[in-house]
């Protein structure tokens, strides 16, 4: 800048002012830019008012929300709020005690194990019956002995003498005959004595005879 045009310019701003001069080369849009803050300055802080009132009441809720539960919890536990909702009209729902849970477990367990049990007692009554099954099939009968294979197994001084004492049981009473026999001899030689005796005596033996044991010799001198 020429010092000419220095000088011109010192002069017009002393001419106009400083103020006047801050006026004239202000930009246009200044004061609308200053309106704006001033009007919105006003807008923030109500809306940190309301904000600050919302948090406000959300505490006082909060608050009044532990207190009741709070509350609700000591009567529980104390006892009293069955007592509370009785007095409102309302009826608090209750459950079982613990002694009535209690009583229903035990119950409970007592039939699963009367249950365990049967089924134990079903378990070995089958195996039983596989095992009788199993033992019957694998069980080859045994030929029945005859009375041919009795007199097979005797010797023959055994033979005599079963045969002589026969003769003389025939000439003895009945009941006397059955009860020696009964004491001294088996089944199978009881056989072989009567098969020797006079048939009216063995009949008359027989009759004596035990009936299981007259059975079994009755059947020995069958075959």
């Amino acid at each position: 800048m020429s010092p000419a045009a220095g000088k011109t310019a010192a002069i017009g701003t002393k001419a106009l002012g400083g103020k006047e001069f801050e006026e004239t080369f202000k930009p246009k849009g200044s004061n609308i830019v200053s309106g704006k803050l001033a009007t919105e300055k006003p807008v923030a802080k109500k809306k940190k008012k309301k904000k600050s009132v919302i948090v406000k009441i959300l505490i006082i809720l909060l608050v009044i929300i532990v207190l009741l539960g709070g509350a609700v919890a000591a009567l529980y536990f104390s006892g009293n709020l069955t007592s509370v909702f009785n007095l409102v009209g309302l009826q608090f729902p209750t459950g079982p005690s613990i002694a009535e849970r209690e009583a229903a477990l035990d119950r409970r367990e007592a039939e699963l194990n009367a249950y365990e049990q049967s089924l134990n007692e079903l378990r070995e009554e089958l195996d039983a019956r596989q095992a009788a099954l199993e033992a019957a099939e694998n069980t080859t009968p045994a030929a029945e002995t005859t009375f041919e294979d009795i007199r097979a197994t005797l010797s023959n001084e055994k033979l005599a003498e079963l045969q002589q004492l026969g003769v003389i049981y025939s000439k003895m009473d009945p009941a006397a005959a059955a009860a020696i026999m009964t004491e001294i001899y088996d089944a199978e030689q009881i056989a072989v004595i009567v098969y020797y005796m006079k048939p009216a005596a063995a009949a008359l033996v027989l009759e004596e005879l035990a009936p299981a044991l007259a059975a079994e010799v009755t059947k020995i001198l069958a075959n």
